[in-house]
């Protein structure tokens, strides 16, 4: 006897509705994580570099093309790349007129909060967490979440006002739009109806992202792997080998992210911008890596990101398994993202965020079936309920384990970051009452450390030696930075 619609609809919805409640269960300690990490004490060194910056731009004073920060080198080229990032600065931060003792930076914290959260619902949704909410597995809606809290461990360091956390929410939506762009375009598809689709959002988001962050120059790094990996994907993964965008297509969408990035203020020298930042760091004479903290090497160094740098491995483990286990199931360009990824986190620290995405975007549902070269058996007795149970208690203890150590501020001193919880500057980061002092005498030459210089820059009234903007110097003064 076939079943009636009403049976057909009674199984349905009894195979879905277990699902739901492992998976919201989840999210919600996600989210709750995702929020204490990133309300904590502002201490960006960065953000006060911003806010001059974006005043200055209010002010009518343009966009510069030399570097008149600073006084050792006040004509060296520099470009402001985070503009539209400093404009939000500048909007919600500390008046000048304001009290230089104590700035009031609540908008501040408000803002990166509210960034890292919608940065931690953007990872849930490519990490796969909604889609299996939706599905008939009980056991993948939870276990996703653990994946999430992995990637929050990798990138709490990053959840600091900066550019980034805009940047990695962009690079996702650039690289889900690109494998959507692969499956579901063919290679008759017009240009015009490319534009009106996927393709089209990849060129909004590139635009977009070119006004707040240097990192914008991944936008069409991404697309060209995307093209020239999309046909070896299609075989190996055994898809129909005709289907998607041509070559063509792709060519015309890495020459458009390539317009994009240069419709910004600066013109088509923005896009050579961050090749000449990044040859700073590698290159001869001073080494940046020694100067700068946060682009040490991330395995090297003592006393800090302890628990962070063990995170880091174990993804790499995992993530190498799940590739393995998973085998066909990933596409290649996810992949070749990961490996990437975690090769620059050994570079320098600043790049875990990075890495913190690429594994989280591993994880994604695939419409591919694997084929495992190595296979985690499920026992007999362990029923896809207690699979999911146990998924569930990993996510509700890790979290309830972390929480207290967030808010009690054991984590961040265990970590060797300078960070408190809660609202308010941290004034072990920020040289308030001495920047305060020096504003009332009449000086127009500053030197000060990194640390110091972008808050004496914001809150002073002269130039200074190195104002922070790395890219805006030669060796020579670097060198002479050092000896000083």
């Amino acid at each position: 006897m076939d079943p009636t619609p009403q049976d057909t609809a009674e199984v349905r919805t009894r195979l879905l509705r277990p699902a739901r409640p492992w998976g919201l269960v989840a999210l919600l300690a996600v989210l709750v994580t995702g929020f204490l990490l990133s309300w904590h004490s502002l201490t960006d060194i960065d953000v006060w570099f911003h806010l001059r910056a974006g005043q200055d731009t209010l002010a009518g004073e343009g966009f510069p093309s030399t570097n008149h920060y600073s006084f050792t080198e006040p004509d060296h080229p520099w470009l402001n790349h985070e503009w539209l990032f400093q404009i939000l600065i500048a909007g919600l931060g500390p008046g000048t007129a304001e009290a230089r003792i104590d700035p009031d930076v609540t908008g501040w914290n408000v803002l990166r909060t509210l960034l890292g959260i919608g940065l931690t619902l953007l990872l849930a949704w490519s990490g796969g967490l909604f889609h299996r909410m939706q599905g008939t597995s009980q056991g993948a809606a939870s276990w996703t979440g653990v994946v999430l809290l992995a990637g929050l461990l990798l990138l709490w360091p990053r959840l600091t006002l900066r550019p980034e956390l805009l940047s990695y929410a962009a690079l996702i939506l650039v690289v889900e739009s690109v494998q959507r762009l692969s499956r579901g375009s063919t290679p008759q598809a017009g240009l015009r109806e490319l534009l009106l689709g996927r393709a089209g959002g990849v060129l909004l988001v590139t635009l977009l992202w070119a006004q707040i962050h240097g990192f914008a120059a991944l936008a069409p790094l991404v697309v060209l792997l995307a093209g020239i990996l999309a046909p070896l994907d299609r075989r190996w993964r055994r898809l129909p080998a005709h289907g998607g965008p041509s070559p063509r297509v792709w060519g015309l969408l890495v020459l458009g992210c390539l317009v994009a990035l240069a419709l910004t203020p600066n013109g088509p020298r923005g896009l050579v911008f961050p090749f000449r930042a990044l040859g700073q760091f590698g290159g001869e004479g001073v080494d940046l890596r020694r100067t700068v903290s946060e682009l040490v090497p991330l395995l090297e160094s003592p006393g800090t990101l302890a628990w962070t740098s063990k995170a880091y491995l174990a993804a790499l483990l995992w993530g190498t398994f799940w590739i393995l286990a998973r085998w066909r199931a990933v596409s290649l360009l996810r992949i070749v993202l990961f490996v990437g990824a975690a090769a620059a986190a050994l570079t320098n620290q600043r790049n875990i965020g990075l890495f913190a995405v690429a594994f989280v975007l591993l994880h994604a549902p695939s419409p591919v079936p694997p084929a495992p070269l190595v296979r985690l058996i499920r026992p007999a007795f362990l029923k896809p309920h207690w699979v999911a149970l146990w998924g569930l208690v990993v996510v509700v203890v890790g979290s309830g384990l972390w929480w207290p150590a967030i808010t009690g501020d054991r984590f961040y001193l265990h970590e060797g970051v300078g960070r408190r919880f809660g609202g308010g500057v941290n004034p072990a980061r920020v040289p308030q009452a001495a920047t305060a002092a020096l504003a009332q005498r009449d000086i127009d030459r500053y030197f000060a450390n990194l640390d110091g210089a972008a808050y004496t820059l914001a809150r002073g009234a002269g130039r200074i030696f190195i104002d922070g903007r790395t890219e805006a110097y030669s060796p020579a003064l670097w060198e002479e930075y050092l000896a000083i």
